[in-house]
């Protein structure tokens, strides 16, 4: 055996730096002792343990711990959570819970990778809780400390009653109508919404349009529409005059209707000095509100240029709607990444109408080659992700499924869907009894499938909060 007679006095002593000697610090202790990390021998290297920090209950909480702590803050009850340590743990934290995932962060307790998660929080409710109970305490640091003073400008904080919702509605009854303002105008919002509809739209929709204060904006077909020769089905171009699936609209005789919206989009939005905050570009009949976006934004601190909304993560852009159009016109493979959808897209009035523009002059390349006249309804979308993951698009957030304003729920939704007619045929029952028994209406989806609140029936974010915006 060694001698370890001076051990104390050479080793432990100088290691002591707090001069609290016999007691020692942790970070004393790590410096003694060392130590490994140790992960298992799979895939993703997944971890084999878990550092939990205090489960803190409010802000002063956090302060005592930084100001007490083996090398403590002096000033940490001067300053906001977010500021608090210099290596950035507090402010990830603190963004994460206002809905703003960096690089650093996982997306989701369901997005972590391997085979190990803490096992604490496998348990849904007591995840949403803690998480709620964390964005409570960020949100009343926040407040107390001004950081969101800056909201009083336009560029952090959008005045719901100037902000402007707008769509394509052409052709529907007035059922839609009703699912789609009312539910926007039962939140209490009182700003913009613009709608454009067939110069012969039944008298009751306009009617009610008109009665809901909804600004009226007709959009008639094209004679001639000169954008003509989208390849159809074995090569042969589609008379664009004679197709009950293509039309271009009067105004915009170069372009297809679905991308036309756009540029209506944009004279709307020059037609209206009013519209001077937020904007919402959005599908009408696959739509409907729960809350104010606007309000949900700023309450969440998504108040960016531009938004673009993730669909779930069981859709990226290796689908068809998006690597097949995209590589046949542009010889380009987006590859495995989050598909986002076009027709919900948000932002100030100034990130938008450049968004509309980047649109446009894409549009323009597709238009003038034959191999991008693609037969697809859905190609805005693949040209909205060409755009975003090429860099194309200003001061653009990506916002990740169920974790902002606008839910996109449409492709899980088809799925669920298709699941209950299914199960409907096997029983020899109609759809509606599949899901809703014994008149519980408010459990009209599984619980399995984690989409709504129980005792509410509203569709929920990831956090457990009612989603402003379910696109479907």
């Amino acid at each position: 055996m060694g001698d370890y007679s001076q051990y104390e006095a050479d080793i432990l002593t100088p290691l002591n730096m707090s001069g609290r000697y016999p007691l020692w610090t942790p970070p004393e202790i790590r410096v003694e002792s060392g130590g490994e990390m140790i992960s298992k021998n799979d895939e993703w290297n997944s971890p084999t343990a878990y550092h939990f920090h205090n489960f803190f209950m409010s802000g002063e909480e956090v302060r005592f711990k930084y100001s007490t702590y083996g090398h403590p803050h002096s000033n940490a009850h001067e300053k906001p959570l977010r500021n608090q340590d210099d290596e950035g743990d507090l402010l990830l934290a603190v963004t994460c819970a206002e809905g703003n995932h960096t690089e650093k962060a996982e997306r989701s307790f369901d997005s972590i990778p391997g085979t190990a998660k803490p096992i604490y929080y496998l348990n849904e409710e007591a995840r949403r809780a803690r998480h709620k109970l964390w964005q409570d305490i960020v949100s009343k640091d926040e407040e107390k400390n001004n950081v969101q003073t800056e909201r009083t400008n336009s560029k952090s904080y959008w005045d719901s009653s100037k902000s402007a919702v707008l769509g394509l509605a052409s052709g529907y009854g007035r059922q839609v109508y009703e699912l789609f303002v009312g539910s926007l105008r039962a939140t209490g919002f009182s700003g913009h919404i613009i709608l454009a509809i067939a110069k012969d739209a039944p008298s009751d929709v306009v009617s009610y349009l008109t009665e809901q204060n909804v600004t009226i904006k007709y959009v008639e077909r094209a004679e001639k529409c000169t954008y003509n020769g989208t390849i159809g089905e074995n090569g042969v171009p589609i008379d664009m005059q004679k197709s009950d699936e293509w039309h271009c609209p009067k105004d915009y005789p170069d372009y297809k209707i679905t991308w036309a919206r756009f540029l209506y989009y944009r004279d709307w939005l020059n037609d209206c000095p009013a519209c001077t905050d937020g904007v919402v570009l959005t599908d009408v009949r696959d739509a409907y509100f729960q809350r104010d976006p606007f309000v949900t934004a700023v309450e969440r601190n998504q108040v960016h240029p531009l938004m673009v909304f993730q669909e779930t993560p069981e859709l990226d852009n290796e689908h068809w709607l998006t690597d097949w159009p995209v590589y046949a016109c542009r010889k380009h493979k987006i590859g495995r990444t989050p598909m986002l959808c076009s027709g919900s897209v948000m932002g100030s009035r100034e990130g938008i109408l450049e968004y509309i523009n980047a649109m446009e002059e894409e549009f323009k390349y597709w238009i003038q080659r034959e191999n991008c006249r693609i037969d697809n309804r859905g190609d805005d979308q693949s040209i909205h992700n060409y755009l975003y993951y090429t860099n194309r698009l200003k001061n653009v957030v990506s916002i990740p499924h169920r974790q902002g304003p606008i839910h996109v729920v449409g492709y899980q939704a088809a799925r669920i869907f298709e699941n209950a007619t299914m199960e409907a045929e096997d029983a020899g029952v109609d759809i509606s009894q599949v899901f809703i028994r014994d008149d519980n209406w408010k459990e009209w989806l599984p619980r399995k499938y984690g989409l709504i609140n129980t005792n509410t029936g509203l569709i929920i974010n990831e956090d457990g909060t009612p989603s402003a915006q379910v696109s479907v």
